[in-house]
């Protein structure tokens, strides 16, 4: 194989995102202080959940502020299932994608016959009258859930019981991350993928050149609520908590969108950009300012997310990639004068 073709077939963005693979796999070994491998953990479910969210948010345009519900069916499931003798939480943590998917079926009919605002906010009482259901009742089906407080985690340190060290959490969420953004840039590459972008363009035009419109918003919706209920089922066990004030919280939801938003909607590295930078920030001022961070949080993300739709629609990522083609046209143009000059 000659060397132009090796070059051909080796871009230099597969060369970063390999690099920053290999990176990534080795932080833990370089960066040994517990305090950062929990910060990276935090910023990798981020990445994971925003990713999961991009495939409905993102891909087909469906602004589902309420998706968190399925990061709370997804944690209590795989709870409940351990602690009710059922099983490992690792089958509780598929059997809540499952139940998650379920769910997203029965909510998403009603609501996919709303459009725009009318929408999310469908799926915001969604989130909140499941929210209500586990706060009101201390237990469900038979099943203890001991309502606003919440169940504790027994530490058992077992990897069948989910639990293990924070390099251990660290390496599956890491590896949970780019099993999504595979699924993520499968779905973006296919059929299913154009159809999505054809349906968050217009769904009118789409539906009059054939697209069955409401089946595929199904898909996203269905792969991302499973997606979503894999990550709460890990997250909860890292915390050895799990509570409705966390899961269940409208913050958590609204968070993970700004992330996406923010990042950059629509593309694959786009919310793993956003949930990288406002994640590492929002961690570094809750340090700095301890509880001060609620409101200073909430106020950064608005007037972040203010900025980026009147600037940067596309996000973060997109502006990137702006900036970075503008310097290989700048660098490109001065190679083209001097060689000019030099033939001259």
């Amino acid at each position: 194989m000659s060397k132009t073709l090796l070059k051909d077939k080796i871009a230099p963005k597969h060369i970063l995102v390999l690099a920053l693979l290999v990176l990534a796999f080795l932080f833990p070994q370089i960066v040994t202080q517990p305090y950062f491998i929990q910060i990276a953990i935090t910023v990798l479910i981020y990445c994971y959940w925003s990713s999961a969210w991009n495939i409905i948010g993102g891909y087909a345009g469906q602004f589902a502020l309420g998706n968190g519900v399925y990061i709370g069916i997804g944690a209590y499931v795989a709870v409940l299932f351990h602690q009710e003798g059922f099983g490992s939480p690792w089958i509780g943590m598929v059997l809540g994608g499952v139940i998650s998917v379920m769910f997203a079926f029965i909510i998403s009919k009603p609501c996919f016959k709303l459009r725009g605002t009318y929408f999310s906010l469908a799926t915001v009482a969604f989130l909140h009258i499941v929210r209500y259901i586990i706060l009101g009742f201390n237990s469900i089906f038979g099943m203890e859930t001991n309502g606003g407080m919440g169940i504790m985690i027994p530490y058992t340190g077992r990897w069948q019981d989910m639990q293990f060290g924070k390099e251990g959490f660290y390496y599956v969420i890491l590896v949970m991350l780019v099993l999504i953004l595979v699924v993520s840039n499968v779905i973006r590459t296919s059929k299913m993928g154009y159809y999505l972008s054809a349906i968050k363009t217009n769904q009118g035009a789409a539906s009059t050149i054939g697209i069955n419109v409401p089946k595929y918003k199904m898909m996203a919706q269905c792969i991302s609520a499973f997606c979503l209920a894999l990550g709460g089922a890990v997250y909860v066990h890292f915390l050895l908590n799990v509570s409705p004030y966390d899961v269940f919280g409208y913050d958590l939801s609204l968070e993970i969108m700004i992330y996406c938003v923010i990042g950059g909607s629509g593309t694959l590295w786009g919310p793993v950009f956003g949930a990288l930078v406002l994640g590492i920030i929002n961690e570094t001022l809750r340090v700095q300012l301890g509880s001060d961070i609620a409101p200073l949080a909430s106020a950064f993300y608005g007037v972040a997310l203010i900025l980026i739709v009147r600037f940067a629609p596309g996000g973060l990522y997109q502006l990137g990639q702006m900036l970075i083609n503008k310097i290989k046209g700048s660098l490109g143009k001065k190679k083209s004068e001097t060689k000019e000059v030099s033939v001259q």
